[in-house]
């Protein structure tokens, strides 16, 4: 991507696999439901993720959880996950339900595997 991105262009890398920790990966693997046929799935860690796009020569934007984009929920959306917390919660609309709670659960998860989107940019050429 870094390479063929002209500087000052935005790049996007959608529904990534993240694990938490190293030894998180062979579970992951195991429940993956496409692995076993044909063995091209990984999950790096978020700081293997940015290190490797860094490394590239482009600028991460930003890291967005599992809970904070609709690419990462689907088929679900965030608008289905905060009327499905609302109706737990006995709460009369997902409007109750803040896009910073959504963003803080994201942030807690910990099962392999789970969905992250990463923006960045290549800097442009210095004048």
């Amino acid at each position: 991507v870094a390479r063929v991105l002209k500087p000052g262009g935005k790049m996007i890398a959608t529904r990534e696999h993240v694990r938490s920790r190293p030894a998180d990966l062979q579970a992951f693997l195991d429940q993956h439901p496409l692995h076993r046929l044909y063995g091209g799935e990984h999950a790096y860690m978020v700081s293997e993720y940015c290190g490797a796009i860094q490394q590239a020569g482009l600028v991460v934007d930003e890291t967005l959880n599992p809970y904070e984009s609709d690419i990462n929920t689907y088929p679900e959306t965030l608008s289905d996950i905060k009327a499905r917390w609302a109706r737990r919660l006995k709460l009369p609309s997902q409007a109750f339900i803040p896009g910073a709670a959504l963003s803080l659960i994201g942030a807690l998860r910990r099962t392999p595997g789970r969905l992250f989107t990463f923006v960045g940019h290549k800097p442009a050429v210095p004048s």
